[in-house]
């Protein structure tokens, strides 16, 4: 299996020009992930952080697909907003944590990311946290930091950080 293997297949089938019958792109697209992916789901898969596909699961994610709850705002999704409220604050009671800790789910890794930079960046000066919850301008000087911040990012992974959207920011290179 190659990138330009399957870049070869859609190219040929999917040139956007022209509507495909439905049931031709599932029919297509379920041959791609059982052609093309490793099988997560197979008995013998011992892979690292992957869980093998359960009926919860598969109800869950059908109920996300047909409701769409927006998190953004509590006001478009109060149900879901409270149902992970709910369950994040059983998980850090499970581990211990204070009982006025915040947490919140993330989609993916580069989203979790960002999260903990924006974290790390704000722990060591609250000043400038405070001045971005009252939408007040952050002037530069108001912010003093201890010792100067690097961001650190592996050479052989995407990362959300690169292209100077972080500054200063170093990557490390993977050993072989």
């Amino acid at each position: 299996m190659t990138p330009q293997e399957i870049r070869a297949h859609l190219g040929s089938r999917y040139d956007f020009k022209r509507t495909m019958p439905l049931d031709e792109v599932i029919a297509d697209v379920e041959q791609m992930l059982r052609k093309w992916q490793v099988q997560v789901t197979h008995p013998r898969y011992f892979g690292l952080y992957n869980p093998s596909v359960i009926p919860a699961s598969v109800i869950a994610d059908t109920l996300v697909a047909m409701f769409n709850p927006q998190l953004a705002n509590w006001r478009t999704s109060p149900a879901a907003n409270e149902i992970e409220r709910h369950t994040l604050t059983w998980l850090t009671n499970k581990f211990g944590l204070p009982e006025d800790s915040i947490a919140t789910f993330t989609s993916g890794g580069s989203e979790a990311n960002l999260s903990a930079v924006v974290v790390a960046l704000t722990w060591p000066f609250l000043n400038m946290a405070n001045m971005a919850c009252r939408s007040s301008p952050v002037n530069p000087q108001s912010i003093s930091l201890k010792r100067p911040i690097t961001v650190l990012t592996r050479s052989h992974t995407w990362s959300g950080l690169d292209g100077g959207a972080c500054e200063p920011s170093r990557r490390i290179p993977v050993l072989e």
